[in-house]
């Protein structure tokens, strides 16, 4: 993956929200924040949820975000649901939030 494709997606929909650094306290440092946005640092999955709640996102809206910054391609949700779809056939659990990302997706197109 693309160097810091994390870091740019954290900061694109952190300024997008509004959000300041000091917002995440509850979750990072506003210097934990700083690097992981510059790439210095790398967030584990428990990070990554509670950087997600902050931003008011799913954890896979942020890591979709940091995929596509890093591949440099547009890919459609819609497409990307249904390779993680197929990907995940018989993972009944992740089946059944990628159902309701992908109709809350067709909500918004």
């Amino acid at each position: 993956m693309a160097d810091n494709a994390f870091g740019k997606a954290l900061r694109k929909i952190r300024i997008a929200r509004g959000l300041s650094q000091q917002d995440f306290m509850a979750v990072v440092t506003r210097e934990h924040i700083s690097r992981l946005e510059r790439g210095i640092s790398q967030p584990n999955l428990e990070i990554v949820e509670g950087l997600a709640a902050v931003l008011g996102v799913h954890p896979l809206s942020l890591l979709a975000l940091s995929y596509q910054l890093a591949t440099q391609e547009s890919v459609e949700l819609r497409e990307l649901f249904s390779v993680m779809d197929y990907d995940l056939t018989g993972v009944k659990p992740l089946k059944a939030i990628l159902k309701k990302l992908s109709r809350d997706a067709d909500k918004t197109d």
